[in-house]
């Protein structure tokens, strides 16, 4: 699957994607965290690890677009 295939959106996507066309904006679903870090940090170490993670898991690397009214 290239990056640009677009495929109909899941049941769950269309359920979030419809609630947030119902109200716009909303961090509902968003799950916050904090993590307090002591010491020094390796910057590079923290970013070669976020670029693993997203390349790991595809999830993070999808967005739904709206393509004639319907979430792809």
């Amino acid at each position: 699957m290239t990056p640009t295939t677009k495929r109909p959106a899941s049941f769950a996507q269309r359920r979030l994607w419809v609630l947030d066309r119902m109200d716009p904006g909303l961090a509902t679903h968003n799950v916050a965290g904090l993590v307090e870090l002591t010491g020094s940090l390796d910057i590079d170490a923290l970013r070669a690890a976020l670029v693993a993670a997203v390349a790991r898991h595809e999830v993070l690397r999808t967005t739904l677009r709206e393509r004639d009214g319907e979430p792809v």
